[in-house]
């Protein structure tokens, strides 16, 4: 059942096995696993049942480092979350993806790789991927004839993309019948009480006429998204009686992929690229082509994932093409918006989207490598909260620079070289890059991935929560989404959070109420 009113609410609701805050894309995986396996599940969304014109406004925050555009136009409070924005690309995170020291720093994950990609699959299952469309590689071989191998430098990512993005709707029947299954709307989950012998006894609930109400839940789910469940947690782990370990990187470690122009491709043979790059549609999917830097090379040289899109030259009609795709893709049924309001609603997203991912210019006749790389980890990069007021979020986005622009300099060479072997095109690369000239990355944005934060690892040393989520110093409260990523691959990590979902429903099934 979905309501906005706490009165509507049964009396069981108020007294979850589990209460989610935050009704997104993680917060709503997670509650229809624990409702389909007869737990008792509150979600407590802050936002409206259906996405606001004005829903930037809900999103105000301060920055003290770099711009960093998500933070204002890449998250959506309301029913779905940010799903009401997201195109609904699913990429798997890897082996190399999970293991610690691929570059200089990073840390490892406490979870094997064989144990998330179990996940992944149930993940998919969740999604309603068929299993003949999980091999997106062979997918795409099939259709191209092309082998994902390109070379020992370079080699293919496919990505599936969810032909319905928007959880809201694509979860509608389960977030409106399930037995067991309360959705509370326009309810902001604005503290925690703690009992006795310091679990979080009460959670407190403000809905928009100003009224505060208490739910007291069994286990608490912070799944609020990367800035606010951290900001969350550093007003928790302010108070005197505080038991969250791990404070040391409450915050800290924020990342998002960087994206940017690497040059252009001249000369190019359209026929052969396009096989090699367009998008392929198969069975009411779409799969997605990008070139990225092997993971041999990547572990040899010592540096960040690197990936680019071959992006073609932008048109008038392309662009309204794709625009009206855009809105398609994140209108939601009856609750929808009109047309012209989502379109007024998308256009910050809209305009990053479809011009800055793009390339330099809307019209020409070349091709433009669009990078995509993954940051690396960097202590100066983190959430806090302003002191003056502290139900601010202050994101302080910093980065070190000089592993990225190797593995840059490095992957644009190997598609150079591959290019001009098989006769495709010759591409300019920026001349920073191959300076290696972090100024470069000056111009590069973010991906609206914001992940870390509330990294996991093997103990409250090395991070805030565990491998199973749950929070260093606590018992009953845990964190799930993108929050915890310890590093961030080069991929979307929406699969990857909802790969942490699954293993967290079956943690917390296994569990006694408390």
């Amino acid at each position: 059942m979905i309501v906005d009113s706490f009165e509507r609410l049964p009396e069981q609701a108020r007294r979850p096995d589990v209460a989610i805050v935050g009704a997104g894309a993680v917060g709503i995986a997670l509650a229809v696993q624990l409702a389909r396996a007869g737990l008792q599940v509150t979600v407590i969304e802050g936002g409206p049942a259906s996405p606001p014109l004005d829903y930037r406004k809900a999103n105000l925050a301060g920055s003290a480092g770099r711009d960093h555009i998500g933070l204002l136009g890449g998250r959506m409070k309301a029913l779905g979350g940010t799903t009401r924005l997201w195109g609904g690309q699913l990429m798997a995170f890897g082996a190399n993806d999970l293991a610690a020291g691929t570059y200089a720093g990073k840390p490892g994950w406490p979870i094997a790789s064989e144990e998330l990609a179990r996940a992944t699959a149930k993940a998919l299952d969740l999604l309603r991927i068929p299993p003949d469309l999980r091999d997106s590689a062979a997918v795409h071989r099939a259709a191209s004839g092309v082998d994902p191998a390109l070379d020992p430098a370079l080699e293919l990512a496919i990505a599936t993309w969810l032909p319905q993005p928007d959880f809201a709707r694509l979860f509608a029947t389960e977030l409106r019948d399930l037995p067991g299954l309360a959705v509370l709307t326009g309810h902001r989950a604005t503290d925690f009480e703690t009992a006795q012998d310091g679990q979080f006894s009460a959670v407190l609930v403000k809905g928009v006429d100003g009224s505060t109400r208490h739910l007291e839940p069994g286990r608490i789910v912070l799944a609020n998204g990367t800035f606010e469940l951290t900001a969350t947690l550093l007003r928790l782990a302010a108070r005197a009686e505080s038991r969250i370990a791990g404070k040391a990187h409450l915050g800290q470690w924020f990342i998002d992929h960087l994206h940017a122009i690497g040059g252009t491709i001249r000369g190019i043979d359209r026929r052969r690229l396009g096989n090699l790059s367009d998008a392929v549609f198969h069975k009411g999917h779409k799969f997605t082509v990008k070139l990225r830097l092997s993971s041999k090379l990547q572990r040899e040289a010592g540096v960040p994932n690197v990936a680019a899109m071959i992006l073609p030259p932008l048109g008038p009609r392309e662009l309204l093409r794709d625009l009206l795709g855009l809105a398609r893709r994140s209108r939601s049924g009856a609750d929808s918006p009109g047309l012209f309001r989502t379109l007024a609603m998308l256009g910050p997203l809209a305009w990053r989207y479809l011009v800055k991912r793009r390339g330099p210019s809307l019209l020409g006749d070349s091709a433009f490598l669009g990078i995509e790389v993954e940051q690396a980890v960097c202590p100066a990069s983190r959430i806090t909260l302003d002191p003056a007021d502290p139900e601010r979020l202050v994101l302080n986005w910093a980065l070190d620079g000089a592993a990225e622009m190797r593995g840059i300099r490095l992957f644009c060479e190997a598609v150079r070289d591959y290019l001009a072997r098989e006769r495709l095109g010759e591409l300019e690369i920026d001349p920073r890059i191959l300076a290696e000239d972090p100024a470069f990355l000056d111009d590069a944005h973010d991906a609206y991935h914001q992940m870390g934060g509330a990294r996991m690892a093997e103990s409250a040393e090395h991070g805030v929560v565990d491998a199973d989520l749950k929070v260093f110093g606590t018992e009953n409260l845990y964190v799930l989404g993108a929050a915890a990523f310890p590093s961030g691959s080069f991929a979307n990590p929406t699969l990857t959070a909802l790969a942490l979902s699954v293993r967290l429903a079956e943690h917390l099934q296994g569990l006694e109420r408390p």
